[in-house]
């Protein structure tokens, strides 16, 4: 019975490398390139920030997606005491997407005792116990969070907040939009005389709109 021969291993020297070797590319880094690193420095997830409402001091959250300013009539009764309200009907969005009914609008003047500085603004009272809340616009006017718009690639603040219709565009662009574009000279088609015709297949219709074709068609 004979023994089944052992493998044996061999080392190829630099000039036995066959010339179907993978070749490998590298990259060289440009040492001029920098990457700023993240710090560990930590960041509060919420601000937070004590201002005087009718010269006495309520906690307020700086809520930079908050379109108006938001308190409680429990707070209001409890940190400012009476005060007169106006009815309002417009209804306020939430997080949620539900939408939650004011019960009453009213006036007062905000101090920051930090740089004694007082504004004058509307207030949007709930009737659920809520955090009291400063919106985005308030809070940077009363300078507690600005905006580096320096550090912003591209942002087109003319157009901020304006709804973009097809008659703004037209106004916009006049010059590529007025009319049907047209190229110079004309345009000869040639067609072998061989060719074979194909009849392509129709596309197919999403199933969302399928109604209002078969409607359109009929």
């Amino acid at each position: 019975m004979s023994r089944k021969p052992k493998p044996v291993h061999t080392v190829k020297s630099e000039d036995e490398k066959s010339n179907n070797d993978d070749e490998i590319r590298t990259v060289d880094l440009n040492s001029d390139d920098k990457i700023n690193a993240m710090t560990a420095r930590k960041f509060p997830i919420q601000l937070f920030a004590t201002i005087n409402v009718a010269k006495m001091p309520v906690l307020f959250q700086l809520n930079s997606r908050a379109l108006c300013i938001v308190i409680s009539v429990k707070t209001l009764k409890n940190w400012v005491g009476q005060i007169e309200l106006k009815v309002t009907t417009k209804m306020l969005p939430i997080h949620n997407r539900t939408m939650v009914q004011p019960l009453e609008l009213c006036q007062l003047d905000l101090c920051n005792t930090k740089t004694d500085k007082v504004y004058q603004a509307e207030f949007t009272v709930l009737k659920q116990d809520c955090t009291p809340l400063l919106g985005s616009k308030t809070i940077q006017e009363m300078d507690l969070i600005r905006v580096c718009f320096e550090n912003i690639l591209s942002l087109d603040r003319s157009s901020e907040g304006k709804l973009v219709t097809k008659e703004s565009l037209i106004a916009k662009f006049p010059d590529v939009l007025n009319d049907t574009g047209k190229l110079d000279g004309l345009y000869n088609l040639e067609i072998e005389v061989d060719a074979t015709p194909v009849v392509h297949p129709p596309p197919k219709v999403p199933m969302a709109i399928k109604p209002q074709l078969k409607e359109e068609l009929e």
